[in-house]
């Protein structure tokens, strides 16, 4: 709450309202409490002041002004959490108004924005399935669900000259759907099965990134990650990813899998198969995290983020299904 004394400076006041119905000042939303009270209700057009001097009686001006940034010691802002829904019990001293007038600050426009731009570009899950059971509860067998992506670190911003790594924050690309495969030969070619989900992606315009652990043995075994997006931002390390050749890709690509008291970062390196098969082996008894990232090795390309990440839980073999794939179009 701001008090302003109504009866200092009645011929100042007066000018003040010349200035702002001439525009010479104008609202910007933003106030400090040193800012003139009388100028911040005309300018939200809750104070009208005509050519003669207010009541003498009026002794004392208040207003509540809600604040949506803070400014702390030290230097620097925090923004509060705006709430655009509440309004104040107290009558407007000098607006007889029906209807109360909103002002809200820049910082509470963008993070209304924000989230405005956020919801329009979520994706709709429910058009894409995979043969894995997703289920995100604690106790959850036999399925895949979302993992934290901050129990993930990756390389910081200025990891090229101190080696930090931080939390790895907002993953690139949504998981959509795993599929489990298992069939007598190597599974190659799994988006030729029938109606996967990144048939369904293309079919709606988005982009696709599809990850197949492959694991050869007697029976060879797939689980297939479907990662989607709505495009690829330009210039991008991933968009670069994309469009590089094979050995370029083959040595970026980094998969980090972790399981209690096991964290193992693979690269590129001779004993990847090997460790991977591991990671197939253990999944069926554990909870098992995995995230995919291209690796950042460069000032311009960190910090490094995460295309996404999946854990699985104590994933049984016999639930894996034979893939039936589309005929390859010559």
């Amino acid at each position: 709450m701001i008090v302003k004394d109504w009866s200092e400076n009645i011929d100042a006041r007066l000018n003040l309202f010349g200035k702002v119905r001439g525009s010479q000042l104008w609202g910007i939303d933003i106030y400090t409490d040193d800012f003139d009270l009388v100028a911040v209700l005309m300018q939200a057009s809750y104070y009208l002041p005509t050519a003669s001097p207010p009541l003498s009686a009026i002794q004392e001006l208040r207003a509540i002004i809600w604040c949506y940034l803070c400014k702390i010691k030290g230097g620097g802002t925090i923004d509060l959490e705006p709430y655009l829904t509440q309004s104040s019990t107290a009558e407007p001293t000098l607006a007889p108004m029906a209807v109360e007038r909103t002002t809200t600050t820049r910082a509470a426009t963008s993070v209304g924005l924000a989230l405005e731009e956020e919801q329009a570009d979520q994706i709709d899950l429910s058009c894409f399935w995979g043969n894995l059971r997703h289920d995100d509860r604690d106790n959850a067998r036999d399925c895949w669900k979302l993992s934290d992506v901050n129990n993930f670190r990756v390389r910081s911003k200025h990891f090229c000259y101190d080696k930090t790594k931080i939390p790895a924050g907002k993953h690139l690309m949504d998981l959509v759907a795993v599929d489990w495969f298992k069939d007598t030969k190597r599974m190659d070619h799994v988006t030729r099965h029938q109606s996967c989900a990144a048939q369904v992606a293309s079919e709606k315009g988005l982009f696709s990134l599809i990850f197949n652990l492959q694991v050869p043995g007697s029976t060879h075994y797939s689980m297939v990650f479907y990662f989607v997006t709505r495009q690829l931002a330009m210039g991008s390390l991933l968009q670069r990813f994309v469009d590089g050749d094979d050995e370029f890709r083959n040595s970026r690509l980094k998969l980090i899998p972790s399981v209690p008291k096991i964290d193992v970062d693979i690269g590129s390196s001779t004993v990847a198969n090997g460790v991977l098969g591991l990671v197939i082996a253990v999944i069926t008894t554990l909870v098992v995290d995995m995230a995919f990232l291209v690796q950042a090795n460069t000032a311009d390309e960190l910090p490094e983020r995460l295309i996404g990440a999946v854990g699985v839980s104590h994933i049984e073999l016999k639930s894996a299904v034979v893939p039936k794939l589309e005929p390859e179009i010559s």
